[in-house]
């Protein structure tokens, strides 16, 4: 697992209702919304059933349009 930095770990723990200040959105499909951190590069999933944070999987190689 990657590292976090404190705000997106307890975003991921606590399932805060608000992202914290540096979550960057990167895209947008459909009730899913991509985040990633400008902290700690974490990409961060905001996914609508369950309505939850979840971390992302990442590869070095993936590029955001």
């Amino acid at each position: 697992m990657r590292c976090l930095c404190p705000q997106c770990k307890s975003l991921l723990e606590h399932q805060s209702i608000s992202l914290h200040s540096g979550l960057v959105e990167v895209k947008h499909i459909h009730n899913n919304t991509l985040y990633i951190c400008k902290d700690c590069s974490a990409q961060i999933g905001l996914v609508s059933v369950p309505h939850s944070w979840q971390l992302m999987p990442y590869t070095e190689n993936q590029r955001v349009a």
